[in-house]
């Protein structure tokens, strides 16, 4: 059994110990898995397809399986498709979703592409990076932000305290004829915005999308949180170390771009860099909520919405990065070649 570590050392009680970052010669290269991501489920205009051999690059150790206790890897690249969007000179293309139907269908659509890289020899399934990977080796938590809190034990400092859309705040909406009115559980202020003449939500019971009539009201509370992997809250300072170092391994695998060749002219920025984490949030407003999945997004763990009760919709468009688990009868070596500061080991069977 592996064991994640809060120093960012895994090991298997065996005295073997890997870095977070380290690169393992993981393939799906001989698979002929793939899968079609149709445009209903998405909610993009057309269906998006992966096929598992056409990816090229390799993968890096991300964690443990919690349930399992089996190694994760993570691919160091977004996973390439056709039906999706240019991203330039990196080697994949962005995964678009849509409006309702994306929110409702997104985390299961990332499961369902990623599930076809856990096809390889060594391999016992896969999953998309959810932002509960990544809060784990940045230590967020957003009960107690700008502490390094890896089990989320701490209450400290929410995020976004004292506004509307504070973690775990309750809004309570009721349509009127004027307006949409909200009453906020936390010292936000309350009132109507007669901006808006209708409020639709997903029913979390139902499993599906509501509108409010006259009168009508419904209670969400907000999921969303944001922030920078060095300060561990929504204030950008890359030479802070509170979360992990801008310099560390596990920074640049997760929030810079690739330094192995996919895209070479802006190796090492963050500029460049957005993927898909499977991680649904509700987002509170004064008078609209929106809906959406989180993403890293230049340099940070961010929200994008997908759709607003107002009835806005939006496309965004992301990378794909699948997380494997390997078997645990897996043998690692170490092969004494360094790629980026990390070791690269060589599995077998």
């Amino acid at each position: 059994e592996w064991t994640q570590n809060e120093d960012g050392s895994i090991t298997d009680g065996k005295g073997n110990t890997l870095k977070i970052g380290d690169y393992v010669d993981y393939s799906c290269k001989n698979s002929t898995a793939t899968y079609t991501s149709p445009a209903n489920r998405s909610g993009y205009t057309k269906d998006q397809v992966f096929k598992a051999n056409a990816y090229n690059y390799g993968w890096r150790v991300l964690g443990v399986n919690k349930n399992t206790k089996q190694l994760q890897v993570i691919s160091e690249e977004f996973v390439p498709l056709t039906g999706g969007g240019n991203m330039g000179n990196r080697t994949g293309q962005y995964y678009y979703l849509s409006g309702q139907a994306g929110y409702v269908n997104g985390v299961d659509e990332l499961n369902k592409i990623s599930a076809i890289y856990g096809t390889g020899d060594g391999a016992t399934g896969a999953r998309n990076v959810t932002v509960d990977d990544i809060d784990w080796i940045t230590g967020y938590n957003p009960n107690n932000t700008g502490v390094k809190d890896q089990n989320k034990t701490g209450s400290g400092t929410k995020c976004r305290q004292g506004e509307i859309h504070e973690y775990g705040n309750n809004v309570k909406y009721t349509l009127l004829s004027t307006g949409v009115k909200y009453e906020s559980t936390n010292s936000a202020a309350s009132g109507t915005n007669t901006n808006y003449k209708q409020f639709t939500y997903y029913d979390e019971v139902s499993k599906t999308w509501k509108s409010l009539v006259t009168n009508g009201n419904v209670t969400l509370k907000s999921s969303q949180y944001q922030y920078y992997p060095t300060t561990l809250n929504e204030t950008s300072d890359v030479n802070a170390k509170v979360g992990i170092a801008s310099t560390s391994p596990e920074y640049k695998m997760l929030f810079t771009n690739s330094s192995t060749g996919a895209d070479t002219a802006n190796s090492g920025k963050i500029d460049n860099i957005y993927y898909w984490l499977g991680s649904p949030y509700v987002n509170v407003d004064t008078g609209t909520a929106d809906f959406g999945l989180r993403c890293v997004y230049t340099g940070r763990v961010y929200c994008y919405y997908l759709y607003i009760s107002n009835g806005r919709t939006n496309t965004p468009h992301y990378g794909v990065r699948p997380v494997v688990s390997l078997d645990s009868k897996v043998k690692l070596k170490d092969s004494g070649t360094i790629k980026d500061g990390c070791k690269l080991y060589n599995m077998s069977l």
